[in-house]
């Protein structure tokens, strides 16, 4: 039997970039069952909507315009838009029973805006974490938090750090990051501001999150992780236990009743009188 994830999710801001927009479409042909959190994605410079992602797939946002927060997903991945949870900064999505937990799961895309110093913790992302808590949801949060903290990597912790730090401990959420790859890196500087966060009984169905190191077109690394996993069937194997030796044994003597004639004293031989 093999092991393989139900869904493989990426996290990734891609900086308003086009080149970045065509990497996701790259990775996205190349995954089944993809889900990616997007923050700053590449726009329509005229619409102020969603570009070069195309119609194929569900692409989920708040359709303000210039959103920053979107999630693009596989047609075959059950997801449900919150339109009431999402607004430019927080995309919100309901994944029906994603994993063997048999729970919904409450998906968040969220961008913490980094020109205001002083902005707040995003009220939508507040009120989705209630919402979730109120309907005895599961919840992961994939957020571009413009935030330092030494629990998740940083070199020091600022007030946005500590800030998410107690939402986190507040509502009892696990931080899924881990290892010592920073997430955003200029030729100037490298840190750690992408944190990806869930609720405790789903986090148990997360592995593998990783950083890339690649470079993807963009300042932001590549997170990736594995969603649950199914079992998929190997080629078919013959169980010599279950094996009828005796009637075996009568059916080869039969086969080579009429076989006193052949003189087998080789592989030769032996291939020859099997094709008599």
């Amino acid at each position: 039997m093999l092991f393989k994830p139900n869904s493989i999710v990426y996290q990734f801001n891609i900086n308003h970039c086009r080149a970045a927009a065509a990497e996701v479409l790259r990775l996205a042909s190349t995954s089944p069952n993809f889900v990616f959190a997007l923050q700053e994605p590449y726009l329509n410079p005229v619409s102020k909507q969603v570009a070069l992602l195309g119609n194929r797939h569900s692409i989920i946002t708040s359709h303000e315009d210039s959103p920053r927060a979107i999630i693009y997903a596989h047609i075959n991945v059950n997801l449900w838009p919150v339109s009431h949870l999402m607004d430019r900064d927080v995309a919100a999505a309901l994944w029906r029973k994603p994993t063997k937990i048999e729970k919904d799961v409450l998906l968040l895309s969220v961008y913490w805006e980094c020109d205001n110093k002083n902005a707040p913790v995003p009220n939508k992302l507040i009120e989705a974490i209630n919402y979730a808590k109120q309907r005895n949801l599961e919840i992961i949060v994939l957020m571009d938090a413009n935030a330092k903290n030494t629990i998740w990597g940083s070199n020091d912790t600022n007030r946005r750090g500590r800030l998410l730090e107690d939402l986190i401990t507040h509502n009892n959420l696990t931080l899924l990051n881990q290892g010592n790859t920073a997430t955003f890196v200029r030729h100037n500087c490298a840190t750690f501001i992408d944190v990806t966060l869930a609720s405790s009984i789903i986090s148990t169905e997360i592995s593998n999150w990783f950083v890339d190191p690649d470079y993807h077109y963009s300042d932001h690394r590549l997170i990736s992780f594995d969603m649950g996993f199914h079992i998929t069937k190997g080629p078919p194997r013959r169980s010599t236990s279950k094996t009828d030796w005796k009637a075996y044994t009568k059916d080869l003597a039969a086969a080579f009743s009429n076989t006193n004639n052949i003189n087998i004293n080789n592989i030769n031989d032996l291939e020859g009188s099997i094709t008599k």
